[in-house]
């Protein structure tokens, strides 16, 4: 039962901290976009790769987490994210719309694997207690809401005169940190 608890709080800290780079990226995909496009209607395409690359990867995602274990997916999401993270630092110094096109990709992926948080969260507890823990992970997402916008503001002046540049780093910090907690 301990063990119980303390893999449930792991699994709604690591989707805390895993969650928070999503409203980060409604941030960065488009004023990326923006910057870096060649032309005014291809600002929305980091974005739009991002949301595609999820929605392809969520039923291999799912497959592979059938197959290895949840940890290693919410692993490999981290990998993502974190490789995402390090891509759009160098598509902001290399000022090309095509990497950042890879990174919100690779971001996609990610989210589309954090998404099994709550799957996760219930396989952890008793069936009595399944409903309230898949309850306890989607409410952990009004905590990133707050979290990626604040954690951008603080962050997107680091490289200046790289603007929002720096914000891709914590991207790649929580993603370090999120796969610290899940291999907890």
């Amino acid at each position: 039962m301990a063990e119980s608890k303390l893999n449930l709080i792991l699994i709604l800290a690591a989707n805390v901290v895993l969650g928070s780079i999503m409203p980060l990226l409604i941030i960065l995909g488009g004023l990326s976009g923006h910057s870096m496009a060649p032309y005014a209607s291809l600002a929305t395409l980091p974005p739009s790769v991002q949301m595609l690359a999820g929605l392809i990867a969520s039923a291999p995602l799912s497959l592979f987490m059938g197959k290895f274990g949840r940890k290693l997916g919410f692993l490999v999401g981290a990998a993502c994210s974190g490789s995402g993270g390090i891509i759009g630092v160098l598509a902001w110094l290399q000022d090309s719309f095509l990497l950042i096109c890879v990174a919100h990709m690779l971001f996609g992926i990610s989210l589309a694997a954090f998404a099994y948080f709550r799957f996760a969260a219930a396989e952890t507890v008793d069936e009595s207690r399944r409903p309230v823990a898949v309850s306890l992970t989607i409410a952990t997402g009004l905590l990133t809401a707050f979290i990626g916008p604040e954690l951008f503001d603080a962050t997107k002046d680091l490289m200046m005169p790289l603007s929002i540049a720096g914000a891709y780093w914590s991207a790649m910090g929580l993603s370090i940190g999120g796969a610290a907690i899940v291999l907890l």
